[in-house]
């Protein structure tokens, strides 16, 4: 508890003067540098010889420069422990199409920003749907003078590309950064949240599930920061090892070896569930559990992968400024670790698969007790030498917030000073010369020209002209966030 008190006094006095009011440049570097962490230096003899070269529709994957392995309880990159400090970034799961904040910015300033300030990957996510029919991207989504890399080059007036190409940009980009990418399906329909807390739903049946994911891995496979995938995102309403056909973690093993089947070298995430129905040995309503965040379940029905070294569990935990759980009122927040333990921590020490965590996270305040929440859950995972995605990039959480403000570029710097204390491992140096695999794109496509401002008069015989392609309307501002 002292040492608790001590270190949220330090955090606030250094980010006083900091927080919202400088500009980027000068947030960065008035604190010491972000990139700091445990990082492990890359094997030579495993990482010698390999090629850049790969296929980038997956069906080569001979010289991946970096091979992911999940054993003996951590993440190995190249055969030496890596430890992941993620970002979520949400917005192209729901009916936006894409990832929130590029009608502020530009994608690649964004990514830099990111890889910037020390860490080393992203949770994107998708839903079903938008992958089934692949449509393309709304222009109103974006601001197409900041990404003109959204525009469909091929068509006469303003359109975006597919949704899949659009997640394609977004990773190639992320990896010229040296960003992994973890793909997390969200939800079944860009509507669909919380949703039927199913993997599946009549619209969406299990069946087209598997199709998705062979087209996912077509797509993404080849791609080298993607080194992972989240099976399903907070399956709440799914049982675990209760003999149910709604068991998530036979789901699970049908799903994360199918995957296998089209993607070998890919981690798979998989997360917990809820109270209820829950798993046998838990608490039911009474225990606390999170969405994602009840793997009880793992001591009875561990999940069974084809191959044993591709498994991640990946739990969800949030603090008392989302939610005032009981066990927040009764020996808090020295009780925590005991809570997590219980909860999920128990998975490395049982199975001996590591953990990253998806989601953590929450707005940081004092006066709910989150601020204190967030430093024993920095300190737990230090001592773990844990990995995870704080939820989130995004300021238009509402439950959380995000490192971000609402500008889309001042930066919370309470909450920065709290994460650069996580460990993490540099991915640039596990690339074969320490940079990052650029993939040649094409060239941003020139917008059409805009219409005269007269149109000309018609020639002899009079001849209706068709009127220009519009022009794509002003940005709006962002939706309501839908929690994750």
């Amino acid at each position: 508890a002292a040492a608790v008190a001590s270190a949220a006094a330090a955090v606030a006095s250094t980010a006083a003067s900091l927080y919202a009011t400088a500009s980027l440049a000068e947030q960065l570097s008035a604190s010491s540098p972000m990139d700091v962490g445990w990082a492990p230096a890359p094997s030579a003899s495993l990482a010698a010889g390999k090629s850049a070269e790969y296929n980038n529709k997956g069906r080569s994957l001979k010289a991946m420069p970096i091979v992911f392995d999940a054993v003996d309880g951590e993440l190995r990159a190249n055969g030496e422990p890596f430890i992941v400090r993620g970002l979520n970034w949400f917005g192209s799961e729901g009916e936006l199409g894409v990832p929130y904040g590029l009608k502020e910015r530009a994608s690649e300033d964004l990514l830099d920003f990111v890889a910037r300030s020390g860490f080393n990957a992203l949770r994107i996510l998708f839903n079903w749907e938008s992958v089934t029919q692949n449509r393309e991207v709304d222009i109103t989504a974006f601001r197409p003078s900041l990404n003109p890399q959204l525009l469909d080059n091929g068509k006469s007036i303003l359109a975006g590309i597919s949704y899949l190409d659009m997640l394609l940009v977004l990773i190639r980009q992320a990896a010229q950064k040296g960003l992994l990418v973890l793909l997390t399906c969200h939800r079944l329909t860009p509507k669909a949240w919380p949703g039927n807390g199913l993997w599946y739903n009549g619209q969406i049946s299990e069946a087209q599930v598997l199709r998705n994911w062979e087209k996912m891995a077509e797509h993404f496979c080849g791609e080298w920061n993607v080194f992972a995938v989240d099976l399903h995102n907070e399956p709440h309403k799914s049982s675990w090892g209760r003999g149910s056909s709604n068991d998530w973690n036979k789901a699970a093993e049908r799903i994360g070896n199918h995957v296998l089947e089209k993607c070998t070298r890919w981690l798979i995430f998989v997360e917990g569930v809820s109270a209820e129905p829950g798993a046998p040995g838990d608490k039911g309503n009474n225990g606390g559990y999170w969405w994602g965040g009840n793997l009880v379940g793992v001591h009875r029905a561990p999940v069974q992968l084809n191959n044993p070294k591709r498994l991640v569990y990946s739990p969800h935990t949030y603090g008392p400024g989302t939610y005032p759980q009981a066990y927040f009122r009764n020996g808090f927040p020295q009780g925590l670790p005991n809570v997590w333990n219980e909860h999920w921590a128990f998975v490395t020490e049982a199975t001996g698969a590591p953990i990253v965590i998806g989601e953590w996270g929450g707005k940081n305040d004092d006066w709910s007790g989150d601020h204190t929440w967030h430093i024993a859950m920095v300190n737990f995972l230090k001592a773990k030498k844990m990995g995870s995605f704080y939820y989130c990039l995004n300021p238009n959480s509402e439950d959380t917030n995000g490192i971000l403000l609402a500008d889309w570029r001042s930066i919370d710097m309470n909450k920065m000073n709290l994460l650069r204390q996580l460990p993490y491992t540099p991915v640039l140096p596990l690339l074969p010369g320490g940079k990052p695999i650029v993939v040649k794109m094409p060239p941003p496509p020139s917008p059409p020209p805009h219409p005269p401002p007269h149109p000309p008069p018609p020639p002899p015989p009079p001849v209706p002209m068709p009127p220009p392609p519009p022009l794509p309307p002003p940005p709006l501002p962002p939706p309501p966030y839908e929690p994750g």
